[in-house]
């Protein structure tokens, strides 16, 4: 199974990982951002997603500005854990084993935390996780690749516990800190390989994660398979108007009021969605029921306070809304999905 998504939005906290890692290297935020059109408030927005190749430019900020002889790509990919991560998070947390809380991860791979590409190869008494890359310059590839594993070695010790006995290899020139890589991770890397995976004998994944539960696992693989179909089928220009509207959600811009943010006048707007095939209405309609759900089931915040971060005038509104598309009132959906 592969999967390769390289068009697809992505979560901002990633990137607020990356920045926050860098500023521990004297690099400021506005620095990470320069050429993103982003800024610092955008990346602590809830629920807030951002181009791919703006998460590049981040890597690309960074990189220019500081020696390679720091681990940088491994730090970040160290602090990702199941519990930041979503909807994707969550599904893996609650998976029966290792082996499903794979195949979960690689099926909703753009959803989370990793950016190469990633197949699993089972293959006898050995399964290999093998990570692609894109056509990227070899600082870029090393970068991603070792933030992807470290980001890998931090999930597997949040859903087990512990550490599993596995092999990593990576088609890549050694780094000057490469003496550095196991007291960090807890596990050797092994360089100049053909082929960038990681190696772990095939009945390791058949281990019993220690949160297991078949309820809260079919919640959140709905749930990312919602969020997957959405940005999957998004096109750019699309992307584009629903980060604007996500920038502003507490006050939900009006169609007009974009017009003059983008200065583009509204027919073309329009007809511009329509060439991908959605709406206006369509865009903010999906928009609020994506943070309604992430709000209710996430958050402690009131119904009216939700109501109000969705740019509603008033609660009724919101709960008419939200039950027109979920069959029930908003608290009464909250707390079926919480018991």
């Amino acid at each position: 199974m592969m999967l390769n998504s390289w068009k697809f939005l992505r979560e901002a906290n990633t990137a607020r990982v990356l920045c926050h890692v860098a500023e521990s290297y004297g690099i400021t935020f506005e620095q990470c951002l320069e050429n993103t059109q982003l800024t610092k408030q955008d990346l602590y927005q809830e629920n807030f997603e951002i181009q791919e190749r703006n998460e590049l430019q981040i890597i690309r900020n960074i990189l220019n500005l500081i020696s390679d002889e720091h681990p940088i790509a491994l730090e970040a990919g160290l602090r990702h854990h199941t519990t930041t991560l979503g909807a994707w998070g969550f599904a893996i947390l609650s998976s029966p084993n290792v082996r499903e809380a794979l195949l979960i991860a690689i099926r909703y791979l753009k959803l989370g935390a990793i950016f190469s590409d990633v197949a699993l190869q089972e293959d006898g008494e050995f399964t290999h996780l093998n990570l692609f890359h894109h056509d990227l310059s070899a600082d870029m590839q090393l970068f991603i690749l070792e933030r992807d594993i470290a980001t890998i070695i931090t999930l597997q010790n949040d859903i087990l516990g512990a550490q599993l006995p596995f092999q990593i290899d990576l088609a890549m020139t050694k780094p000057c800190y490469a003496n550095q890589i196991e007291g960090l991770t807890g596990y050797p890397i092994f360089y100049d390989k053909p082929q960038s995976r990681i190696t772990i004998q095939s009945e390791l994944l058949l281990t019993p994660l220690r949160q297991a539960d078949d309820f809260t696992f079919m919640r959140y693989q709905k749930e990312c398979e919602h969020v997957f179909r959405r940005r999957k089928s998004l096109g750019d220009y699309s992307k584009k108007i629903r980060e604007f509207l996500l920038k502003n959600a507490s006050q939900m811009p009006t169609i007009e009021d974009i017009s003059k943010a983008l200065a583009v006048n509204i027919r073309t707007i329009q007809r511009n969605l329509a060439n991908e095939g959605i709406t206006f209405h369509q865009l903010v309609k999906n928009l609020r029921e994506d943070l309604a759900d992430d709000l209710l089931l996430g958050t402690d915040l009131t119904i009216d306070q939700i109501s109000e971060r969705l740019g509603y005038a008033e609660v009724s509104v919101f709960s008419r809304a939200f039950k027109r598309c979920k069959g029930m009132p908003p608290a009464k959906y909250r707390k079926m999905m919480q018991q």
